[in-house]
Parts: structure tokens; C-alpha cells; sequence
């Protein structure tokens, strides 16, 4: 029986070893087992807490009284602390076996469930309660308390159609440009450049510009004005890539009325296209195109200013350009607004026109002086020597204008104008001139006819600058520029007839000197055949120095 009992407290050390700190002593005091419980991890010490008892003192009296017969069995009484009370020990182990094996289930479910959160980290239960359980803030406890604000419809499609169409549509804008001064017009690159003051106003009662008591403008930098009315973002369209310098821009308001007026000062090199065909007789228009760069023709509108002095163009604008207007100095100048469809682009454009004309000085002094100085040139070869030293001064003299005639004309060359009709026929007399020059002196010093030589550079003297003349009244005739093709035709045609008839005529001219050579040629052969021949002197008429010559 012994065993048993050994056994029992054995199962309730090991029962109080996983619940709490166990003392079993005996009667004489003397610690019979204690056992503590072993480690538990972190993350089971919370729930083994909260599930395991309160720790508690058991004593196990024993009392054996003299010598203890085989049938005896000791007496074990069981004290507790709170009642005071004894029990049979048979039915106080049962139900602590029970509560035991219970309490152990319990744990070790508690530490399955640890285990499986420890492999899969996540937020527990037992965190977000422990969130819960904070005290709230200030600011929690009044959202809490506010009712909740009432959230504002999204605008529906149509609302945002309407709004857009009271605001953009049906705007008239006004336009006005002002010239203050033209730097270059470049027809070869087909750019202008210039200073231009673009004014630009319209009627806006939506603006949310303050209004003043006495109705004066107020001025804003267009940043600002952007933030409190609408802006129609009018620009050059047809500027040069990005060759734009805006000088100056600002907006002026008059919120009591609802006008607008933009003024904008800019230095910009436009495109422009030029007509080349009658250059340097050309007239030409230049152009400063306006449109908005965000909407198109349904949604603002653009139209001339009502004051015609908002336009003009300062004196002495076109000064250093080498052009000048159609009637005077000053250019003539014109606007008008149009729309234009390309695809789907429909822009309403403001358009602005300059008519200029090129400066006749100019273009004596850029190309007539230089070109008729090159035709003079090998005109003076025709009043050298004949002589063969001066055979070289007459070549060097009819080539170098050539050459530097072929330099010139590619440098101010012009397609498709009437400057390359006039620069050919140029080079064609200065080429004439080289190769009836070859021709004389072949003729004189190879033929050995100076009489030829000398009737073709009369001739030559005479028909050269005929020719000129005749050609250039020809060309001025077509200086519109109408019939370039066909003047370059008539001079190619005028030049070739007159070097074939200078060829044949100084051919047939020289048939009849060529048979009377031949026949004073023959007639002094025979003549000189008719004679007799001189005596042959005979060896012995010979001085003596003679005859010893020919006897060595």
C-alpha cells in the first residue's frame, strides 16, 4: 500500500508542478517532495498564467503508530488552509486527478494555439482587444461626437458640359497688333523678325477680379490673372520653333464693366512665304498669325479690334532692311480674321499684313554694280596688243571674270527667280567673251591672217556691248517674274544664233583671202621657175683656202 500512496503523491506533484509551487511534507515536517514548475516561453507564459490556479500549500500528515501490520494501512488526512477541514484521502485525490487532467487539456490547447501563431505571424485577437482597450484621444472622442459631414455630389457629365460652354463659348476676342520696329526679312530663309506689341480684349462678367469704387483698371501679371478669370491663351502661331522673347505682358481689368484687355510686348522671328519669283523687283507681304493654342473655332472666336488706332506701325520701322513700302517709307498695312479647316483642327486665326516692297538702291548696289563690273572686264581685252606677248594678259584678263562671276551668283543665288535668269545670261556673255578671244588669237598667230583677226575684233567691239544692252532691256521686260522659263529660252536662243553668224560670216570672209593666197602663191612659184638658174662656179675659180677645205 505503501507504493500506492507513494504513487498518488507522486501524480499530484506532477498535477501541482505545471499549476503552481507544491510542498508535501510529513508529520515530522520533513519535506517529503517539492517541485516547481519548469520554464514556460514568452508567448505561453500569458495565457498559462491566466489559466493556471493561484499557487498552494498541501501538507500530507503521515502518522504511523508503532509498527504498522501488513493489513493496516496508514492513515492520510489531508489539512487545507482555508476550511480547515479533513477529508478521505481517496476522494480528495480522485477530484484533484480530475481538475488536473483538465487543467492540463486546457494548457495544452492554450499552447497549440501559441504555436501555430508563432509559425504564422499575424495580428492576434488578443492585440487588437489590448488596441481597443486604450484610453481614446482628444481628437478620437471628437470625431466620435461630430455628426458626420454631408458629402457633396459629384458633378454629373452635363453639369460640366454646361459649365464649360457658359464659360468658353460665344467669347469674342479682339485683337490688334502693333509694329514697333523690323529687324530683318530674310527671303532666301524665308523668316522676318520683328518687335510687336499683340493687344488682346474681351468681355468677362465672371471674372473675380475685386471691383473699385471709381471703376480703375486694375493690372495683373498674367500668373495671377490666371487664378481669378479666364485667359484664351492667344499666340504667334507661326513663329519660328521657339524663337519667342516676351519682353513685357500684364492684364488690366475693369470689374464693373467686365472688360479684359491683355497687352503683350515680344521680340519673335517668324515664318513667312515669300514669293521669289520676280526677286530683286519682288513685293512682298509679311504676316503675324494669331490663334489660341487650346481651343478651336466653336469655342472662341477672333475678330479686329474695334478702334482702328489699336493697329499701326512706327516710322522708320523698315530702316536697315533694304525694303520699303508699297507707296512711300512706311508700310501699307492691313488685318482681317479667318477660319480655317485642316482635318480636325478648326482654328479661328487673327492675321496681320505688312506690304513691303524691295529698295531699287538696294538692289543696284547688291547686284547690278557688281555683275555689270564683271561684264566690263573682258570687253577691254578686245583693246590689247596684237602682239604674242600680250597673248596671256588677253586670257587672264577674259577668265578671271568668270571665275569670280561663278562665285558671286552661287552666293546670292535665289531658286526660281528671276536674279538666276539674269545671273545666267551674265555668265554666258562673260564665257563668249573668253572663247572669241582664244579665237582671234588662233586665227592670227596660227593662220597667220591678221587681217581676219583684226576685221573680228572690230566686229567684236561693237556687238559685245550691243548685245549686253539688248539682253538686259530684254530680261527687264520679264522682270515680274511671270516667264522666267521662257526668258531663260530667248537668251540661250539670242546668244547661240549670234555666235553661229559670227563664226559663219568670219568663215566666208576669209574663203576668198585663203584662194588668193593660194594663187599669189603659185603665181611667184612659177615665176621664180621661169628664171634661170645662177651659174655654177667651176673648182678651178675656187680660192686656194677653198680647195684645201675640200681636199681635208
Amino acid at each position: 500500500m505503501t507504493l500506492a500512496v507513494a504513487a498518488r503523491l507522486l501524480l499530484l506533484a506532477l498535477a501541482a508542478s505545471l499549476s503552481g509551487a507544491v510542498e508535501v511534507t510529513s508529520s515530522s515536517g520533513t519535506n517529503l517532495l517539492r517541485a516547481e514548475p519548469p520554464a514556460v516561453p514568452s508567448a505561453a507564459a500569458t495565457a498559462a498564467a491566466a489559466a493556471a490556479a493561484s499557487p498552494r500549500k498541501v501538507e500530507v500528515q503521515v502518522q504511523a503508530k508503532g509498527q504498522v501490520s501488513e493489513k493496516q494501512e496508514p492513515t492520510v488526512s489531508l489539512v487545507e488552509e482555508k476550511k480547515g477541514s479533513v477529508t478521505s484521502v481517496g476522494a480528495l485525490f480522485e477530484a484533484q486527478e480530475e481538475r488536473q487532467e483538465q487543467e492540463i487539456s486546457e494548457l495544452k490547447s492554450e499552447l497549440k494555439k501559441l504555436q501555430e501563431h508563432v509559425e504564422k505571424p499575424e495580428v492576434t485577437v488578443k492585440l487588437q482587444l489590448d488596441e481597443l482597450k486604450k484610453p481614446a484621444t482628444a481628437n478620437e472622442e471628437a470625431k466620435r461626437s461630430s455628426p458626420p459631414a454631408e458629402s457633396k455630389p459629384a458633378a454629373t457629365l452635363e453639369e460640366l458640359a454646361r459649365e464649360k460652354a457658359t464659360a468658353v463659348v460665344n467669347k469674342d476676342i479682339q485683337y490688334s497688333v502693333y509694329v514697333r520696329k523690323i529687324y530683318d526679312i530674310d527671303v532666301a530663309k524665308k523668316t522676318w523678325e520683328a518687335d510687336l506689341v499683340v493687344s488682346l480684349a474681351w468681355y468677362d462678367a465672371q471674372s473675380h477680379a475685386p471691383a473699385s469704387p471709381s471703376d480703375a483698371p486694375a493690372t495683373y501679371a498674367v500668373d495671377e490673372a490666371r487664378k481669378i478669370m479666364w485667359l484664351p491663351d492667344i499666340a504667334i502661331t507661326n513663329r519660328h520653333m521657339k524663337d519667342v522673347e516676351t519682353v513685357s505682358e500684364s492684364v488690366k481689368v475693369w470689374p464693373r464693366r467686365g472688360w479684359v484687355a491683355k497687352v503683350q510686348r515680344v521680340s519673335v522671328r517668324m515664318l513667312n512665304d515669300f514669293d521669289t519669283s520676280a526677286y530683286p523687283f519682288d513685293n512682298q507681304t509679311l504676316k503675324v498669325v494669331l490663334s489660341s493654342t487650346k481651343y478651336m473655332s466653336d469655342e472662341v472666336s477672333l475678330r479686329p479690334h474695334e478702334d482702328p488706332e489699336w493697329f499701326g506701325v512706327k516710322p522708320n520701322s523698315l530702316k536697315g532692311t533694304g525694303f520699303v513700302g508699297m507707296e512711300g517709307s512706311e508700310p501699307n498695312y492691313s488685318y482681317a480674321a479667318i477660319n480655317e479647316t485642316d482635318g480636325e483642327l478648326r482654328k479661328c486665326r487673327g492675321n496681320f499684313y505688312l506690304k513691303v516692297k524691295r529698295s531699287s538702291m538696294a538692289t543696284s548696289r547688291t547686284v547690278f554694280e557688281p555683275t555689270l563690273t564683271l561684264v566690263a572686264l573682258p570687253y577691254a581685252v578686245l583693246f590689247f596688243p596684237r602682239l604674242l606677248p600680250f597673248s596671256m594678259p588677253r586670257l587672264a584678263t577674259s577668265m578671271i571674270p568668270l571665275l569670280c562671276m561663278i562665285t558671286f551668283s552661287n552666293k546670292y543665288t535665289m531658286p526660281d527667280s528671276w536674279l538666276d535668269v539674269y545671273f545666267e545670261m551674265v555668265t554666258l556673255l562673260i564665257s563668249s567673251m573668253c572663247v572669241w578671244s582664244l579665237v582671234v588669237e588662233v586665227v592670227q598667230h596660227t593662220y597667220k591672217n591678221e587681217e581676219l583677226a583684226s576685221r573680228m575684233i572690230w566686229e567684236l567691239k561693237i556687238l559685245y556691248p550691243a548685245t549686253a544692252l539688248c539682253l538686259f532691256l530684254f530680261l527687264l521686260c520679264f522682270s515680274s517674274g511671270d516667264y522666267n522659263d521662257a526668258a531663260t529660252s530667248m537668251v540661250r536662243f539670242i546668244l547661240l544664233v549670234e555666235h553661229v553668224c559670227i563664226l559663219y560670216f568670219a568663215r566666208k570672209r576669209a574663203q576668198p583671202q585663203a584662194e588668193e593666197a593660194t594663187e599669189g602663191g603659185d603665181l611667184k612659184d612659177a615665176a621664180d621657175a621661169s628664171k634661170d638658174p645662177p651659174p655654177v662656179p667651176d673648182s678651178a675659180d675656187k680660192p686656194a683656202e677653198e680647195k684645201g677645205a675640200d681636199t681635208h
